[in-house]
């Protein structure tokens, strides 16, 4: 067997571990459990299922698919960091309608969430921005630094909203107290 081959045999092992790992961690992540549960129960009922129905040795094939608390998190991370990305690159070319909504938590801190809608090959999307901690105050300049900074870091250009909407229009662009 040369190296090469042998390589290439044991990426593709690793890329279907990590493969195996990331679709455990989309599933714990879409029902919003806590990422112990992979510890806790996804890997005793996969080495049961190994050992009685497979007749395999579960230890073997558990051992190589990382599922720590702290890989579910890495992740889940990266995953939504990749779906950020995604977005970010629609919304750098495309044209799309604005909705900001502020809201303000128990602890008394605003967050700030911005939703964009628009047209894609397969429809109307609505997607969640960003939910962004105001820290100074809520009036509409503030709002509108954090908006532009978040665009400017992810160069979306400003020029692409084709419309803005508010819930709170009067409050938000400082109109009232």
């Amino acid at each position: 067997m040369t190296v090469n081959r042998m390589f290439t045999q044991k990426v593709a092992k690793i890329d279907k571990e990590k493969l195996t790992s990331y679709k455990i961690f989309n599933l714990i992540a879409k029902v919003g459990k806590p990422h112990t549960i992979s510890e806790s129960l996804i890997m005793p009922a996969v080495a049961i299922v190994l050992s009685t129905v497979m007749k395999q040795s579960p230890q073997e094939i558990i051992s190589v698919i990382p599922l720590s608390n702290s890989s579910v998190s890495r992740r889940i991370d990266e995953m939504a960091a990749d779906v950020e990305s995604e977005l970010v690159l629609k919304l750098q070319v495309k044209e799309f309608s604005l909705q900001l909504d502020k809201t303000t938590l128990p602890d008394k801190f605003a967050l700030l969430m911005a939703f964009a809608r628009f047209l894609d090959v397969d429809g109307i999307h609505e997607e969640l921005i960003f939910a962004l901690k105001l820290t100074n105050d809520t009036k509409g300049e503030s709002i509108f630094k954090k908006l532009e900074a978040y665009f400017e870091e992810n160069n979306i250009p400003l020029k692409n909203i084709m419309a803005c909407a508010t819930d709170d229009a009067a409050t938000m662009i400082g109109r009232y107290r």
